[in-house]
């Protein structure tokens, strides 16, 4: 990877993890802490018998925030080619609905993907 690719995964990835707990509402529902979040960032959803991978639906102005400093759109395609970020649909290069069972209102946003890194040397 060049300086600058590995910047933007590391510095997404990292965004991801440290706000996963703080700023995303799980999925499935937890009405507990639905309500301790401010700053909503977006909808997480972590591994389950029925969702093989954790996956993040990222509102644009958060996932602006997690590009910081970097164009969005180079940003986007290092993170989509590395399978952190899902590509869009409808003719939107990155943008996905939200699932409606998840929001109602189906909002479009970022899909992405934590880097997992494998313990294989």
């Amino acid at each position: 990877h060049s300086q600058e690719e590995k910047q933007i995964i590391e510095q997404v990835n990292g965004w991801l993890l440290a706000n996963a707990e703080g700023r995303f509402i799980r999925y499935p529902f937890d009405e507990r802490q639905r309500q301790t979040i401010s700053n909503i960032a977006g909808y997480r959803m972590p591994i389950t018998d029925n969702n093989p991978k954790e996956c993040f639906y990222v509102y644009p102005l958060a996932f602006e925030e997690a590009i910081k400093g970097h164009p969005k759109e180079q940003a986007c395609k290092i993170l989509s080619d590395k399978g952190m970020l899902s590509k869009g649909e409808n003719g939107y290069r990155y943008l996905v609905r939200i699932p409606h069972r998840i929001d109602l209102k189906r909002n479009r946003c970022y899909l992405a993907f934590p880097l997992v890194e494998s313990n294989e040397a």
